[in-house]
Parts: C-alpha cells; structure tokens; sequence
C-alpha cells in the first residue's frame, strides 16, 4: 500500500473552514514539522519563516519498489535532508501517486509483480501531465541489458543494485539542478578512449578537473551508465587512466558547442587525480578565460 503523509491526513480530519490566516502564522512558529506544510497548502506559505520555507522547499520524491529493503536503501542513499519521500509497492499504485503527487523525482525499480518499470516510465513520459518528471530506473541485472532497459524505457537515468551512494547522489543533483562543483576545472580539447566492454570509442575531453569531464559523444548514454575513459595530459608519458566514469548529464556543451556526457570519475588513481589537478591549475595560470565555475551553470561536468 502507499503511505500517506501525515501532513495530508490532518487536512482531511480538520475542516479548512478551522483555519485563519492569523493562526496558521503563529502555529508555524512551534516545532511541529507538519504545520508548515499545511501552511504552504493553503497559501500561506509567503508569510512564514526561513526555517518553515526550509521545509517547505524539499523535493518530492517517490520511490517505487516491490522490496522494502531497497525502498529504505535508496532513501538512505539520498537522506532525508532536502526530500519527502513517499512510496509504493508496486506499478499501479505508482501511476496513480504519480498524477496525484505531482513528484519532483522517481525513482522507478525494474521487475515489480504487474507492471514494470519500463511500462510504467513509458505511461507517465506519454501524458502531457507527467512526461517532465524526471524517473531514474532502478535495474538488478547486468549493464549491457540495463542499458537497453533504460533506451527503451525513455528514462532520465538508469543505476544499477547495489546502489552506489556517490552515483545516485550525483545523478539526483544533476536532474534537479541542485549540484555543486567543488574543483577547478578548465576548458579544453584532449582526445580519450571511452569504453564499454569491448567497445572503445574515440573522443574528445571538452572540460576537465579531478572530480570529472565532459566528453563529447556522437551517440548519447544514459545517466548511470559507466564507462572507462584513457586519456593523455600533455607533458605526461602514462596515459590517464579511470576505471570507472558514471554519466550524470548529457546534452550539449554550453548553448552551440557538441554533445556529449558530462562524467563524474567514480574510480581514480590518486596519483593521477593530483596529476589532473595540477594541469587544471597550470591552464588557467595560462589562461584564465578557460576556467569553468565551481557553481553548476550551462556547461555539465
């Protein structure tokens, strides 16, 4: 069954007759947590303090999955800063929570007893009321068929189980326009080796910092996808080398230049990160035009 949170329950229980203006101001102001979201219901949400618009201002997520111990791991992951989760069991509920709900974000499992994920993300990105919810589809099976799950699925992102904590905290960040960047980084042109398996494909690196790059790519993954990526910084004989590069975003880099994928680096030497670091810095010694913000803006990763 889904939950209903308590916020909902006690507008049902008190008629809005109750309510004044006057008085939903002044509750607002004890510690009670679901005084303000009845506020912002009823309008009253301008007139409240930072700490109520605080709450009032998390993301709605909805996680949907037939297993409660991946529902509390994926609620885990993220944490309950910043969201207010909600959940259902199975297809049917999640269409119908969907609509109502209005999520900012779902996170959709793949196998559920009668619909699957892949039916239900194809439901909801056909209704014009619900296609620009963003849905990360939840897979246990290998990469390569996940990878054809989540083409057809029409999905935002795809992760794999076990989930990885760093992976879907990133994905997240970038489908709702919350994430930060915490490393120079600088703009650029270096060709890479990206692959999958055995397949590799010729690239180039567009921007760059230790934490991750944007990769222009003739045919686009989808978020959660990982890759290898090789590449050379001038001035070093051992090519670079990262084991594992998770797609957060992709699109185009900046508002006319190719696109790609923006990767944040999940598995990297050390060594290596330093190595990146200070050519970074020494770029943008050279030319202080290629340095790209901190600050998430037009360019991804």
């Amino acid at each position: 069954m889904c939950k209903v949170p308590m916020d909902v329950c006690i507008l049902v229980l008190f008629p809005f007759g109750f309510f004044h203006e006057n008085f939903i101001i002044s509750i607002c102001c004890i510690d009670i947590p679901f005084w303000p979201d009845i506020c912002y219901i009823l309008g009253f949400g301008r007139n409240c303090s930072g700490r109520e618009r605080d709450v009032m201002e998390k993301k709605r997520v909805l996680v949907v999955d037939d297993n409660e111990f991946f529902i509390q791991q994926e609620i885990s992951c993220l944490g309950r800063d910043g969201f207010d989760f909600f959940t259902a069991r199975c297809g049917r509920d999640a269409l119908e929570m969907a609509r109502g709900l209005m999520p900012d974000l779902i996170l959709l499992d793949h196998i559920m007893p009668d619909l699957t994920g892949p039916e239900v993300c194809r439901s909801l990105k056909s209704d014009p009321l619900t296609r620009s919810i963003p849905i990360i589809i939840v897979s246990s099976g290998s990469l390569e068929s996940s990878r054809i799950v989540a083409n057809t699925a029409l999905c935002d992102g795809l992760i794999q189980k076990p989930i990885r904590r760093d992976l879907l905290t990133a994905i997240v960040e970038e489908l709702l326009g919350s994430g930060q960047r915490h490393t120079e980084r600088a703009e650029l042109s270096l060709p890479c080796t990206v692959s999958m398996g055995n397949v590799n494909v010729n690239a180039n690196v567009l921007s760059l910092s230790s934490d991750g790059a944007f990769v222009d790519l003739d045919t686009l993954p989808v978020p959660g996808e990982m890759f290898e990526i090789r590449f050379n910084l001038p001035g070093q004989e051992r090519a670079v080398y990262v084991r594992w590069a998770a797609v957060v975003w992709t699109g185009r880099f900046g508002e006319n230049g190719p696109e790609g994928a923006g990767m944040r680096f999940l598995i990297i030497d050390s060594v290596e990160k330093a190595h990146i670091d200070d050519y970074v810095r020494m770029v943008l010694k050279k030319d202080p035009v290629k340095g790209l913000p901190r600050l998430k803006n037009s360019f991804p990763l």
